[in-house]
């Protein structure tokens, strides 16, 4: 919005040297964690800021930050597992999903999948189960539903085991995800493991239920 009224404002160009240090932070990191790969040139990234900010700024934050996003979370995915072939929704699960071409647009619940990977392969243990809430809310209309919890008392065409997996979601993995979101601060804690926020097999069944409709 600030692009589009004054391009040459002093917002845009304070956001562009704060982008531009976050630059500096980020290949700090990078060198340190990733010390065989090449880093972008510095020269490279402040000549599209300078750029964006006497241009077309909005086309960077529209465009070019969006896919720098993506090939990252990509990468991550990919390249810094913590746990080599143990994801939390299959490549396999996701490939299909990716693959289907219907009247949904899948995107977000891929990237919401995706994100699932990288939290679980990097032990943020707490984003599991809120992630997994997000498919949930995000997934009804596919079931000609309002609600997850409209599918999993409603939902005709689903098999026993469909059954019993989208209940499991729907009770165990929304209890997990409200005590995550509204437990207070107390005296002594017990934190979560991977263990407590593993809901893979019943999702698992519920993004095969979903392959199998749209396909």
């Amino acid at each position: 919005m600030l692009s589009r009224k004054n391009p040459n404002s002093d917002a845009i160009k304070i956001l562009c040297k704060n982008i531009s240090a976050k630059c500096d932070s980020l290949e700090s990191h990078w060198q340190q964690a990733l010390a065989n790969e090449s880093f972008p040139k510095r020269a490279d990234i402040n000549r599209h800021l300078r750029f964006a900010e006497s241009h077309d700024f909005e086309d960077l934050i529209s465009n070019d930050f969006i896919e720098a996003d993506n090939k990252a979370l990509n990468f991550v995915s990919e390249n810094l597992s913590n746990r080599k072939g143990d994801l939390y929704v299959s490549k396999e699960r996701i490939d299909e999903l990716s693959s289907l071409s219907s009247k949904f647009d899948l995107t977000r619940l891929v990237y919401i999948c995706k994100e699932l990977n990288l939290g679980y392969q990097t032990g943020q243990v707490y984003a599991l189960p809120l992630l997994v809430r997000c498919i949930l809310d995000h997934i009804p209309p596919i079931f000609e539903c309002k609600s997850f919890k409209e599918v999993a008392n409603n939902y005709p065409s689903g098999t026993k085991s469909f059954r019993e997996s989208v209940k499991h979601l729907e009770e165990s993995s929304r209890k997990i995800g409200d005590s995550f979101l509204h437990t207070q601060i107390r005296q002594s804690e017990s934190l979560p493991n991977s263990v407590q926020v593993d809901f893979r097999q019943s999702l698992d069944v519920v993004l095969s239920e979903i392959v199998r409709i749209l396909r």
